[in-house]
């Protein structure tokens, strides 16, 4: 018998130099055996970058939840979901050795009135009804866009929410997909499902598609990789960075860039941000809550109201809006403030406008477009 010996080859992408994903493994190894869900509400509450218990870290200033695991694999049959922290902020995942998900990963919104994936803004509510919520949320009447975030996927930011009613009466509307980011020191293999989806339903507004971001030195696999509005609601964004990339086409198709020399995912001193510093003379809390419950972050005597906002690192040509949504049935808007004081490095803007006409909650957001 003639035996033939060929030469093998270990193929070892090259790692951008500089790169590192900072996880010291605390959180453990991740490899569920039977379909899991993560209740993000039990992560503890400190700078990222505090050893975890398994159950991650809240990180209020960055508005993440950071897991710091040494290797992760979700084997073939099996699906992982998430339940929403009360902040409801979005996921990350640092991972020192591989990734390897044969199942499933599902940041998708679930069923139910004013849910939402994590990160992501809630869908209207049906009975009364309701917009939606989010820079891209649907009017009652309207469907849900992802008109805002970049293609960077920084910072990381899910989808806006359906509005809760149709032309032939009150319907299921749902919020928008979750924001993860999936980051591993050798690779990331998608051979399963990774999604960030808005459900869909007879009739239903479904919300945006969220966001997903991955970043390794090797990301491959044929498996599904999407954030979609599965009925009528617009795609959300993916990014890949990597050196070397094997995937099946994504929906949408991903933005891609090389590994920088550099890993980046933290809002640092110098990144733009904008929030909200008070309403109605009232001041808004740094860490606010993403519930419709007691007690609410603040409490006004008027539905006219005054908001102040404050930005930084903002230039001041920039536009800031400031979007009013009811949770009692009352059509949403959308004001454009002025400016008040500052210049680029910190500066206040002013906008007035109606928080409802109805008694109960309602939300306040700011939003900042950079030309």
């Amino acid at each position: 018998m003639l035996l033939g010996v060929l030469p093998l080859a270990a193929v070892s992408p090259v790692i951008a130099q500089g790169f590192d994903v900072p996880s010291d493994g605390s959180d453990g190894v991740f490899a569920p055996t039977t379909n899991t869900v993560i209740d993000l509400g039990l992560a503890g509450t400190g700078a990222w970058n505090t050893p975890g218990d398994g159950n991650g870290i809240y990180d209020s200033e960055q508005w993440l939840i950071v897991f710091k695991y040494a290797s992760v694999h979700v084997p073939a049959g099996v699906t992982v979901t998430f339940k929403n922290h009360p902040k409801n902020p979005p996921v990350v995942w640092l991972v020192d050795g591989a990734v390897e998900i044969l199942g499933n990963v599902r940041l998708d919104c679930p069923n139910g009135a004013f849910a939402a994936g994590p990160g992501a803004f809630r869908g209207g509510n049906s009975v009364l009804p309701t917009s939606g919520f989010g820079p891209g949320a649907g009017n009652r009447q309207n469907l849900a866009t992802f008109d805002y975030g970049n293609a960077t996927c920084f910072p990381l930011v899910g989808g806006s929410g359906g509005g809760g009613v149709h032309e032939f009466g009150p319907i299921l509307a749902f919020g928008g997909g979750g924001a993860m980011l999936i980051a591993s020191n050798t690779r990331v293999q998608l051979a399963g499902e990774l999604t960030s989806n808005s459900p869909t339903s007879f009739l239903g507004f479904s919300g945006t598609g969220g966001m997903i971001r991955v970043v390794a030195p090797l990301v491959d696999g044929g498996g599904i990789l999407q954030a979609r509005g599965l009925g009528n609601g617009a795609l959300g964004k993916i990014r890949v960075e990597a050196n070397t990339v094997d995937l099946a086409p994504s929906t949408p198709g991903y933005s891609y860039v090389p590994l920088g020399k550099s890993f980046v995912f933290l809002r640092e001193s110098v990144t733009p941000s904008v929030r909200v510093l008070s309403v109605a003379g009232v001041s808004a809390p740094t860490d606010p809550s993403a519930g419709f419950q007691q007690p609410a972050d603040l409490v006004v005597g008027t539905p006219n109201v005054e908001v102040l906002v404050e930005c930084r690192n903002v230039p001041t040509n920039a536009t800031v809006k400031i979007h009013f949504r009811s949770a009692q049935g009352d059509a949403m808007s959308t004001v454009t403030a002025t400016l008040q004081s500052g210049d680029a490095t910190l500066s206040t803007w002013i906008a007035s406008g109606s928080l409802g006409t109805s008694q109960g909650f309602s939300t306040v957001q700011a939003e900042v477009t950079i030309p």
